[in-house]
């Protein structure tokens, strides 16, 4: 379906059970606030795009959004509000997503079947940032992120950043992978624990902590850490910078 606001609209999409195999598109410059409440927790959306305005949502506070997708933009794209909702979205096609995601709560970025997913806009306020899925996929994220909270890379997720991130913590776990696409991409003050693939390319990075449980770091680039902890089964393949081991 698509939403045309050119004045503030409030939508109440009752007892919402499944919403997918579909696309929503939010066009106009105003505001539009989905009303899920009722039907239960999961609130099972189509593929997103806001390409004007913002899409906010309301619902259950133990309610969580499960969302097919995220549409490729157009110019001049819109936000996406979840509020305090935790929100799983799961791709399963290539897409440019390039408005903004904002929220209080969780956001787990998945992908499947080999999808692409590159998200442009600015993701910012999320307690965390997880990227998953069935290990054929990828995350990049282009944008300056201000979200603080950790960026966690489950088994079978594969992020990439190019753009810079806030987050206070990276965790890799194995079986996932994060790379890095330029240098001095996360904080100085930001630690990293890696049990999968921490992957510098040729790119240099500075944190304060650096653990490894059984990890790989990889590529030719130099990782700079106050402080080391490689644990047994871990593989260093890059460069170490000054540190406490």
């Amino acid at each position: 379906g698509i939403f045309f606001t050119e004045a503030d609209t409030a939508i109440r999409l009752s007892n919402l059970v499944n919403f997918t195999n579909s696309t929503l598109v939010k066009q106009g410059a105003a505001d539009l606030l989905l009303d899920l409440r009722g039907g239960g927790d999961a609130k099972f959306l189509p593929s997103l795009t806001a390409s004007a305005g913002t899409i906010h949502f309301l619902a259950e506070d133990t309610a969580f959004l499960a969302i097919d997708g995220l549409g490729d933009g157009g110019p001049g794209d819109g936000l996406i509000n979840f509020g305090a909702l935790d929100a799983v979205i799961t791709q399963d096609f290539d897409s440019t997503f390039t408005g903004d995601l904002t929220g209080t709560g969780d956001l787990t970025l998945n992908t499947v079947t080999g999808s692409e997913l590159l998200v442009s806009g600015v993701l910012s306020g999320f307690s965390s940032v997880s990227v998953g899925g069935d290990g054929t996929g990828a995350v990049e994220l282009s944008a300056a992120n201000t979200y603080t909270g950790p960026t966690n890379v489950t088994s079978g997720g594969d992020l990439s950043v190019s753009g810079t991130l806030q987050t206070s913590a990276v965790n890799v776990a194995n079986g996932g992978r994060f790379t890095l696409l330029a240098s001095n991409r996360l904080l100085d003050t930001a630690t990293v624990t890696n049990a999968g693939t921490f992957d510098l390319g040729v790119h240099n990075e500075t944190v304060a902590t650096f653990t490894s449980n059984g990890g790989t770091l990889a590529g030719t680039g130099t990782l700079t850490a106050a402080t080391y902890a490689l644990n047994d089964g871990s593989t260093v393949n890059a460069n170490l910078g000054n540190g406490a081991l």
